[in-house]
């Protein structure tokens, strides 16, 4: 909006003009004046519109596949189709133009901090229509990146359509300071989850700052019956051959190695309450010797207004260091609602640690 007021010096009331004409600009100044701070409110706005949400921005164009490959030079895509669940941002390096943003991608992975900083997505054409994540992790790949994101706020749950032209801004966070002293918790992930999701992916979230992690999904629901399942990652890729356990036994019984993904809770319904709680303990994260093993408990909806209880271990054959996770409901079943927290335990030494 081009601005229309104040724009001719003669007619403005300077100490130089007759008293009469003096006047008279004044009058007309003091007409205009709020005319000129609408023209400027509308102006800031516009300026707004197109420069918020991050130092770095950037053009692409919206690819509304999910599947987990190179979405193309300049596009973008997300890896659920109901864009506000999705938990992976595929990116190209080259934005629209060909400009390679390659070191921008690299300077946010190397950011210290838990979550590195946060990426928004605007529709050039409706600056209404955006998405705000928060990335957890930059994973590597040939000629894009896949970023681990949590959807902080959106306009709508999926505002893109495909070959939307898009503006993308990103915001750096600061690095970590000081760790705190051995086996301080601290919460990595905590996110309300808007399904139906027929998976929860964290592939890259586990470092070597901490020794195990502690998985709680609360308040769940998914859409028909189901079992719920967990994978684990190395180097952000999942593991699904049968290097697992089955359903959590007690913890005096021997754990068997026998299924392709590890088992958390049995026939989940989808009743109403929701599910009260799953708890998992996830242990030996870093070792390169020993398996990963998981303290599991929960209450899950039985059906029928009755609540199931599981205790147990659950255990994983793998010998190398683990870099995050997935929860898989079984079937074609999906989750439909809950909340998801994950914490990490500080491997630091201080005072008092032996």
């Amino acid at each position: 909006m081009p601005i229309t007021t104040f724009i001719d010096p003669t007619k403005l009331p300077n100490r130089s003009q007759a008293k009469p004409e003096f006047d008279k600009n004044m009058a007309e100044f003091y007409r205009q004046l709020p005319i000129f701070g609408g023209e400027l409110n509308a102006l800031a706005g516009q300026v707004d519109a197109m420069v918020a949400g991050g130092a770095y921005s950037f053009a692409y164009m919206f690819d509304s596949a999910t599947a987990d490959a190179d979405p193309g030079p300049g596009e973008l895509r997300l890896s659920s189709a109901t864009q506000s669940a999705a938990t992976t941002l595929r990116i190209d390096v080259l934005a629209q133009g060909g400009a390679s943003m390659s070191g921008v991608f690299d300077m946010l992975q190397a950011v210290t901090s838990a979550v590195k900083g946060a990426v928004r997505i605007v529709k050039s054409a409706d600056p209404s229509k955006w998405l705000l994540f928060d990335v957890a992790a930059v994973g590597a790949g040939t000629g894009y990146r896949n970023m681990t994101v949590v959807h902080r706020a959106g306009s709508t749950a999926s505002p893109f359509a495909n070959g939307d032209a898009l503006m993308v801004y990103i915001e750096r966070n600061g690095d970590k300071g000081d760790l705190p002293l051995g086996g301080a918790l601290t919460c990595l992930v905590s996110e309300a989850l808007v399904g139906p999701l027929a998976v929860i992916s964290y592939p890259n979230l586990f470092t070597s700052d901490y020794d195990h992690y502690l998985i709680r999904l609360s308040e769940f629901q998914s859409s028909g019956a189901t079992n719920v399942h967990m994978r684990l990652a190395v180097a952000g890729a999942f593991v699904s051959s049968t290097v697992y356990s089955q359903q959590p036994v007690p913890h005096s019984t021997q754990v068997p190695i026998a299924t392709n993904a590890m088992g958390l809770l049995s026939s989940t319904a989808a009743a109403s309450p929701p599910s009260p709680g799953l708890s998992i303990d996830l242990l030996n994260v870093n070792a390169v010797d020993s398996i990963k093993m998981a303290i599991v408990d929960g209450v899950h909806t039985a059906g029928g207004g009755t609540y199931q209880s599981t205790a147990g271990l659950a255990a994983a054959n793998i010998l190398s260091r683990v870099s995050g996770f997935q929860l898989i409901p079984s079937g074609s079943v999906t989750f439909t609602k809950g909340k998801l927290e994950v914490f990490g335990y500080r491997n630091q030494t201080g005072p008092g640690v032996f």
